[in-house]
């Protein structure tokens, strides 16, 4: 594949990377302009670069799913290293099933906010 057009590509997920990172005002933007920049740069020196960056985009999208209800539902339950360190093991002693999962979270989110809320 000609070098020019894989200095397009790059240029295009760096600059689509940027554009998403300014329209959301994320605050790790930064961050993935650069994993987008870095990524690009390793896979250009492949044989199929082509291929090997759908598989990994492929990769992370599947991966990010099972990733994201520990990181937005269960992380924010952890309020020390023990809670987070062992709510894990206490919930699989206990054997929940998935419907008592999901009526004990809400409960449990509404316990952690009233818990924390300043009284200022």
């Amino acid at each position: 594949m000609p070098a020019v057009v894989i200095g397009i590509r790059s240029a295009l997920a760096v600059g689509i990377t940027s554009a998403l990172w300014f329209a959301t005002a994320w605050p790790n933007g930064p961050a993935a302009v650069v994993v987008a920049a870095v990524v690009c740069s390793l896979l250009a020196a492949l044989a199929q670069p082509d291929k090997i960056g759908m598989a990994a985009a492929a990769t992370v999208l599947i991966t990010a799913i099972p990733a994201f209800a520990p990181q937005f539902y269960l992380m924010p339950l952890a309020v020390d290293f023990p809670s987070a360190a062992l709510g894990p093991i206490e919930l699989s002693r206990q054997r929940p099933s998935l419907l008592r999962c999901a009526s004990i979270l809400p409960a449990r989110l509404a316990r952690t906010a009233r818990d924390h809320t300043c009284a200022c």
